[in-house]
C-alpha cells in the first residue's frame, strides 16, 4: 500500500510542479513587459527567471520518483510498469 501511497503522492507533485512552473513563467512575463514600460528594474526579471528556473529544476526529481513508485509497484502487483495508469 505504501508504494501507491507514494507513487500517488508524486504524481500530484509532479502535477503541483508543472503548475508551479506555468504560474512562473506568467510571472517572468509580467516582469518582462514591466522593464519593457520602465515600470521595473532588471532585478525584477532577474528573480522571476530565477524562480521560473528552480521550478523547472523540480520537474525532473518529481518525474524520477513517480517512475521510481510506479516501477516498485509493478513489482509488487507482478506486471509491468506500462500497464498502470
Amino acid at each position: 500500500a505504501q508504494n501507491y501511497i507514494n507513487w500517488r503522492l508524486a504524481r500530484v507533485k509532479t502535477a503541483s510542479a508543472r503548475e508551479t512552473l506555468a504560474n512562473c513563467e506568467q510571472v517572468l512575463d509580467v516582469a518582462s513587459w514591466r522593464l519593457k514600460a520602465g515600470l521595473a528594474m532588471q532585478t525584477e526579471v532577474d528573480q522571476a527567471l530565477s524562480e521560473r528556473n528552480a521550478a523547472a529544476a523540480r520537474i525532473p526529481t518529481y518525474e524520477a520518483s513517480e517512475v521510481k513508485y510506479k516501477n516498485a509497484l509493478a513489482r509488487l502487483c507482478l506486471i509491468n510498469a506500462s500497464e498502470i495508469m
